[in-house]
């Protein structure tokens, strides 16, 4: 059975986008705990959800895969390369990790990112999100290229992989159970569409 890498964005490095009655890192835990229930639930991929209790801290595997010395675990960059070893470690085929995004103003929508010289299976991953997310309704910013580490990182180990950010904190759709149980199912079924199940 594959195995898919669901990384919960800002894990460890503090709460990430906020609004008044909510925060990134909690919505990223809930939605990629439901995430995985539904892969359990379907039994067709095995979903090693990375960054919820995760109580060791494989410094070996850190440094194995980015030869750096400890990082400090609250410092930013450090638990990308946590995050990067343990879907390493774990040996999963692919990796989506859950964001929130943020920014001033009023903005709006979802938006998919990839490395920016994806192989073909990123891309496929990515154009495969991108397009189940449309069903969410709002404004698609689009499948985007940056070489974000963490994106470096699962490339180097052939681990396609993508940071999806489904709205902005600000957007009331957070409000809505039934429009967070579309955003998980949609990142589901690109799921399966990309291991062609």
């Amino acid at each position: 059975m594959k195995k898919v890498g669901i990384l919960v964005g800002h894990f460890g490095s503090g709460t990430g986008a906020c609004a008044p009655d909510r925060d990134e890192w909690t919505l990223c835990c809930m939605d990629s705990l439901k995430l995985a229930g539904m892969l359990e639930k379907d039994g067709l991929l095995q979903p090693v959800v990375i960054g919820v209790n995760q109580h060791e801290h494989p410094w070996d595997l850190v440094q194995q895969v980015s030869k750096i010395s400890p990082p400090t675990f609250l410092g930013g960059w450090g638990n990308i390369d946590i995050r990067a070893a343990w879907a390493i470690r774990d040996q999963v085929d692919a990796a989506v990790e859950l964001h929130v995004n943020s920014a001033g103003g009023t903005p709006t929508g979802h938006e998919v990112f990839i490395r920016r010289l994806p192989g073909p299976k990123t891309q496929k991953l990515g154009q495969y999100l991108i397009e189940e997310l449309g069903i969410l309704g709002n404004t698609d910013r689009g499948l985007k290229r940056k070489s974000f580490r963490i994106l470096r990182k699962l490339h180097a180990a052939n681990i396609p992989a993508a940071i999806i950010e489904p709205a902005f904190i600000t957007e009331v759709l957070w409000s809505s159970r039934e429009w967070r149980d579309k955003y998980v199912s949609a990142v589901r079924v690109a799921l399966y569409r990309f291991f062609n199940l």
